[in-house]
């Protein structure tokens, strides 16, 4: 598990984080949370997530996440199939593809 958590990392800093994982094979989970991200850097983990076959939980919230970033999230989330939605309690909820928020 991998924890930015409320951690100013900047949506350059997240573009950088999500070129790293392009080729991950450890990290299994990503929390992002309260990281200031933005749209930018949502598209960036969004680009990640098209290539990326090994994150099972990525965590966004209170990003300032809007319209543009959702969408390409979206997007991104029929090409991956190994993200998986998760209660907070870390129990499966469903196999469906899903991004936590």
């Amino acid at each position: 598990m991998l924890g930015i958590i409320a951690n100013p990392i900047s949506p350059d800093g997240a573009a950088a984080l999500a070129s790293a994982l392009q080729t991950n094979s450890t990290v299994k989970e990503l929390d992002l949370s309260s990281s200031c991200i933005a749209d930018v850097g949502a598209t960036a983990l969004a680009d990640m997530l098209k290539v990326n076959k090994t994150l099972e939980v990525l965590k966004v919230p209170s990003n300032s996440i809007r319209l543009a970033g959702v969408q390409a999230l979206a997007v991104a989330l029929r090409h991956n199939t190994t993200l998986k939605v998760r209660r907070e309690d870390g129990s499966p909820q469903c196999h469906r593809p899903f991004l936590q928020s």
